[in-house]
C-alpha cells in the first residue's frame, strides 16, 4: 500500500551548525500535508513551527500557478484551520515542479514573461489563501541551459518577493538529497544559498521494493556501504556551500515492506521482491486501468463498426438507385422525383386514396405541366396511380429494383402499365398509368 495513503506527512528537521548551542527555539519542525488526505486538518499536532499545503501546479498554458479544483476547498481553508489549534504556526504553499526532469517547470522558466506570470500568481495565490510562505518543490534541472534558467528564475522569484510593501514570504525548496544530481550536473547552490531561507532534502526512500530487489533501508541516516544515506548527503551540500542552519532533513512517517526470496535470509541486503501489499497495489493499478480502457475501446469498435455499416448501407442504396436509373432509360420509364409525386397527389390526401393493398397505400395524382421529371414531363389533367411503399416494409432497393423490372415487363390489355418510378430518401413508389 502506498505511503500517501497511510500517512499525510513526512516531517522535517532543521539542521543546526556543528557548533550552535542546545537552544531548541531555533529549530524548525515542520510537515507537509497532502491535499485531499485522509488526515484531517484539524487533528494536525500542534507540534509544528511550519506546515506546508501541497501541492499548487503549473498551468502549461500560460504558466500561472493553480490549484486543482478537486484540492482548492482544502487548500484554500487549510492556513484558517490549523491556527485555529496552533495560532503561532506559519503555513507555506508547496508548489510540485514536476519530477522526471520537470518539464512543466523548465518550459515556465525558458521565457521572462512566461516567468513572470508565475512569480506574481504565485505571490498572489499565497495571499488570497492566507499563506505565510511558498515553496518549490520536485525540481530536477538536467542541461546546462535549464540550470542557467532556473538561477535566473530564483534570483527573480526572490527579488520580486522582497519588493513587496507588505511583510515578505518566506521562500523554501525541496531539493534531491544530494546536490549532485549525476556525475556532471549539481543544483546552483550559491544562488539557493542567496534567495532561499532553507532547503528541505528528500532525505528518505533512497531505496523502493517496486525498484531494488533487495531488502535496504529506505531513509537510512547512515550508510558505510553506500551513499545513498542522509550523513553523506548532508555532507555534500554543506561541501558545496550550503550552511548547515539552511539544511532541513526530512524524516518520513512512512515505510516499506519486502517479501523475501527465502524467509531463512532475513538481513538488510537480503534478496526479496515487492511486498504482497505493493503487488497488489500493481495488480490492482492493471486491472483499474484495464477497467478504464475496456469499455473505451468495446464502444470505439462498435461506433467505428456502426459508421462503417452505414457507409456500406449508403454505397449499396447510392449504386443500387444508378443501376435502376440506368435500366430506367432503356425501358422508356420515368424517373419521378418526390416533390413531383407530393403534387401531383396533394401531398397524399386522404381524398387521393383509392386503395391499399400489400405493398401500401394506392393514390390517384393529377399531372400539371410545370412539374418537371429527369426526361419528360406529366401532361396537365394526366391521371396517375401512385402506389407507395409502405413505411413498415422491409424492402430494399435490390428488391425495388427487381420490382420495377417486372413490372416494366408485362404487357396485357388488363395490366396497367407501368409508366415510372421514384426512389428518393428513405421513399420507393411505383407510378402506374390510371384507367
Amino acid at each position: 500500500m502506498s505511503s500517501k495513503r497511510l500517512f499525510s506527512f513526512f516531517f522535517l528537521l532543521l539542521v543546526l551548525p556543528f557548533s550552535s548551542s542546545s537552544d531548541t527555539t531555533s529549530w524548525i519542525k515542520s510537515g507537509f500535508w497532502y491535499a485531499g488526505s485522509e488526515f484531517p486538518t484539524s487533528e494536525i499536532p500542534t507540534m509544528y513551527t511550519h506546515l506546508y499545503a501541497a501541492f499548487a501546479h503549473i498551468n502549461t498554458s500560460n504558466f500561472e500557478v493553480f490549484i486543482n479544483n478537486s484540492d482548492e476547498p482544502y487548500i484554500s481553508t487549510f492556513t484558517k484551520t490549523v491556527k485555529q489549534n496552533n495560532p503561532s504556526v506559519i503555513t507555506l504553499l508547496s508548489i510540485w515542479g514536476g519530477s522526471d526532469e520537470s518539464p512543466d517547470f523548465f518550459a515556465m522558466t525558458s521565457e521572462f514573461s512566461r516567468r513572470k506570470s508565475f512569480i506574481t500568481s504565485s505571490i498572489k495565490t499565497a495571499r488570497l489563501y492566507g499563506f505565510q510562505g511558498l515553496d518549490l518543490n520536485g525540481v530536477y534541472p538536467n542541461t546546462a541551459a535549464n540550470m542557467t534558467n532556473m538561477r535566473t528564475f530564483i534570483e527573480e522569484w526572490r527579488t520580486t518577493i522582497n519588493s513587496e510593501s507588505n511583510n515578505s514570504l518566506i521562500l523554501t525548496m525541496g531539493a534531491y538529497y544530494s546536490p549532485m544530481l549525476d556525475q556532471s550536473m549539481k543544483y546552483p547552490v550559491e544562488t539557493i544559498v542567496r534567495n532561499f531561507d532553507w532547503v528541505h532534502l528528500r532525505s528518505y526512500d533512497y531505496y523502493l521494493p517496486s525498484k531494488n530487489n533487495v531488502t535496504r533501508a529506505h531513509s537510512a541516516l547512515y550508510d558505510p556501504s553506500s551513499t545513498r544515506n542522509t550523513d553523506y548527503g548532508i555532507k555534500e551540500w554543506i561541501k558545496n556551500g550550503l550552511p548547515a542552519n539552511k539544511i532541513v532533513i526530512g524524516l518520513a512517517y512512512h515505510g516499506y515492506a519486502w517479501t523475501l526470496v527465502n524467509p531463512n535470509h532475513n538481513m538488510v541486503g537480503s534478496p526479496a521482491r515487492a511486498s504482497d501489499e505493493e503487488e497488489e497495489d500493481h495488480r490492482g493499478s492493471k486491472r483499474s486501468l484495464l477497467a478504464i480502457l475496456l469499455p473505451t475501446i468495446t464502444i470505439t469498435i462498435i461506433v467505428i463498426s456502426s459508421i462503417l455499416c452505414i457507409l456500406k448501407k449508403k454505397t449499396v442504396r447510392s449504386e443500387g438507385i444508378e443501376e435502376l436509373n440506368e435500366k430506367a432509360i432503356g425501358r422508356n420509364l420515368k424517373v419521378f422525383s418526390f416533390d413531383q409525386i407530393k403534387e401531383a397527389t396533394n401531398n397524399f390526401s386522404i381524398k387521393n386514396k383509392i386503395g391499399e393493398g400489400g405493398y401500401g397505400p394506392v393514390y390517384k395524382g393529377i399531372g400539371n405541366s410545370t412539374s418537371r421529371d429527369f426526361w419528360g414531363r406529366l401532361s396537365d389533367g394526366q391521371e396517375i396511380a401512385v402506389k407507395r411503399l409502405s413505411e413498415c416494409s422491409k424492402q430494399g432497393v435490390e428488391e425495388f429494383q427487381n420490382e420495377v423490372s417486372l413490372a416494366s415487363k408485362l404487357q396485357h390489355v388488363n395490366v396497367l402499365q407501368l409508366q415510372g418510378f421514384c426512389i428518393e430518401k428513405e421513399e420507393k413508389i411505383l407510378i402506374y398509368e390510371c384507367l
